[in-house]
């Protein structure tokens, strides 16, 4: 009996699962309010990142706080990625999902110091599109149109 306690508490359940589910659907309102005031502008294009994360923290933060276990990070990355972005932004938001979950998943989900590394660890998956446009400027002009 004492194993099957420990196992749910292991495992995502289907709380766990709404939970996730109503915290994704806040961080991607605030990730798209984020991204409208920054990144149609030219000269504030690059501070999206910084102004998405800043307005995005609080819904991420509370993902952590109301479950803490692996999983729902790396869920809200998949579910950003399938939102179509460009694909090397998927690519670093599955990647930088999976590296703060670890982060914070290092302090037990439960240390401030490492949530919020994590929570700076993933903010910089926009960063993905922006790569994109350093590395290949005409690529990415063609993948565009």
């Amino acid at each position: 009996m004492q194993s099957g306690v420990q196992e749910a508490k292991r495992g995502l359940g289907a709380k766990d699962l709404v939970t996730t589910g109503v915290c994704i659907a806040l961080y991607f309102v605030f990730m798209m309010v984020g991204s409208m005031l920054f990144a149609p502008n030219p000269v504030l294009t690059f501070l999206m990142p910084a102004g998405a994360a800043l307005l995005t923290g609080p819904a991420y933060l509370l993902l952590i706080a109301r479950v803490p276990k692996h999983g729902p990070l790396i869920i809200e990355a998949v579910v950003m990625f399938v939102t179509g972005m460009y694909w090397l932004w998927s690519v670093f938001l599955v990647v930088l999902g999976i590296v703060g979950d670890l982060i914070a998943g290092a302090g037990g989900f439960r240390s401030k110091t490492l949530n919020i590394a994590s929570l700076l660890a993933f903010s910089l998956n926009p960063l993905g599109s922006y790569l994109m446009l350093w590395l290949d400027p005409a690529g990415y002009s063609t993948y565009l149109v």
